[in-house]
Formats: C-alpha cells, sequence, structure tokens
C-alpha cells in the first residue's frame, strides 16, 4: 500500500517550513513519498516540482489545479494526503487515517453557519451544514481524491468565470463538495490543531497548524 504527501511552499515566507514538516512527518506519519511543489532554490532529498509563487489568493484557491494539472505524478499510489506546509506531526498518525473514500478533519471552530460560504452567487454556497472541515490536512485514496480535485477546480473556475471569490477559499469549495459527497471517514481538529489553541488543551494533538505571526518570517 503507497502513499503520497502532497506539500506546496512558496514564497520565502514558507521556505522556511518544509524540512522541519518533512521530518516531522518521516517521524510520525505512515510511510509514504513526499510530493513538493515549491520555488525554493533548496535541494531537497524528494521529488519536487517547481511552482511559480502565485500569491494572494491563489496560492490556496488554487492549490487543486496544481494537483490536478500534475496527477501524472501521484496517481499511481494507493493514497494521497495534503498537510499545510506550516504545519507539524507531533505524535503518531497512522492507518486510522486510511479509507475507502475521502477522509477530512473538522475545523476546530465547529460555529459551522459562521463559516460557510453565503454567497449564493457561489458555486460553494451552502445554506447550512452539519460539520465544517478544514482544508489543511485531508486525503483518502488516490480516486477519490482526484474526483473531488476535479470537481474543486471545476467550481473555483466556475466562481472565476462570475467574478466571484469564496470567502474562504478552496476551503469553501471544500466544504461544498464533501457536502455533497459526504467523507468516508471524518478526524477530530487533533488532526489540524491551531497552535494557539495549544494552551486550551492538556494533551499533544496529532497534527498541529504553526502560527505564522509568532514567527519571524520574511515578506512574500
Amino acid at each position: 500500500m503507497s502513499t503520497v504527501l502532497l506539500l506546496i511552499a512558496t514564497g520565502p515566507r514558507y521556505w522556511q517550513y518544509i524540512v522541519p514538516l518533512i521530518d516531522s512527518a518521516r517521524k510520525f506519519f505512515v510511510p509514504h513519498d513526499v510530493l513538493l511543489f515549491t520555488d525554493s532554490p533548496g535541494r531537497y532529498n524528494h521529488t519536487s516540482v517547481y511552482l511559480k509563487a502565485q500569491g494572494y489568493p491563489e496560492a490556496t484557491l488554487k492549490r487543486y489545479h496544481t494537483f490536478l494539472g500534475h496527477r501524472t505524478l501521484w496517481a499511481s499510489y494507493d493514497f494521497a494526503f495534503y498537510v499545510d506546509i506550516d504545519a507539524l506531526f507531533t505524535a503518531p498518525v497512522g492507518s486510522e487515517v486510511f479509507s475507502n473514500g475521502i477522509t477530512a478533519t473538522l475545523h476546530h471552530n465547529q460555529n459551522v453557519q459562521g463559516l460557510l460560504e453565503n454567497n449564493k452567487n457561489s458555486f460553494a454556497y451552502l445554506s447550512t451544514a452539519s460539520q465544517y472541515y478544514c482544508g489543511g490536512f485531508n486525503g483518502g485514496t488516490t480516486a477519490a481524491y482526484l474526483d473531488m480535485a476535479a470537481a474543486i477546480v471545476k467550481s473555483v473556475d466556475g466562481d472565476e468565470r462570475k467574478g466571484v471569490l469564496a470567502c474562504w477559499h478552496d476551503e469553501s469549495h471544500l466544504n461544498k463538495y464533501l457536502s455533497i459527497h459526504p467523507p468516508s471517514k471524518v478526524l477530530s481538529s487533533d488532526y489540524c490543531c491551531p497552535e494557539q489553541e495549544l494552551d486550551r488543551i492538556n494533551y499533544i494533538p496529532k497534527i498541529v497548524c504553526l502560527h505564522k505571526s509568532l514567527r519571524n518570517s520574511p515578506v512574500d
């Protein structure tokens, strides 16, 4: 059973996160190969593909365009997972993440109605939902992930033609997709825990999303 971990790091602000994340994944994540999309001048001991920095908001909004456009590089894997580059695996993340479809992660903020896209002109529009999923860690079977990526790309492109931008970018489109095609497995927010939330819990979460403002980072 083969697994690929998809990563994107463009712009100097994000280069600093590449090695720490990859090292933490090697320590705590299931056996995997890394596929890194970056404009970093660094050299890495895994497959990396040059990706020009797209700026805000395209860098996040069009991440699934990147994955889909390079699908020949990872379509042969059994499973594909994505994690934000400014994150760290902090505890073992094992076979519990595998499913027979999409594996999604709950957002730490479950004020669902306050997070849903409310612009009816957007393809990401959702009037209601029982759960809201974060965009920082997800995956599943490669076939299911390719299907999801293709649907999100179509949805984002549809918005772009209408001059519409979803409030939470790709995450809004992700939630619309998962409202129609429910995930096969749902992980707790321990798999994408904001660093600033750590003082509110008395245990170590599985994946921590680093708070960029707490670090000295070069500006894009």
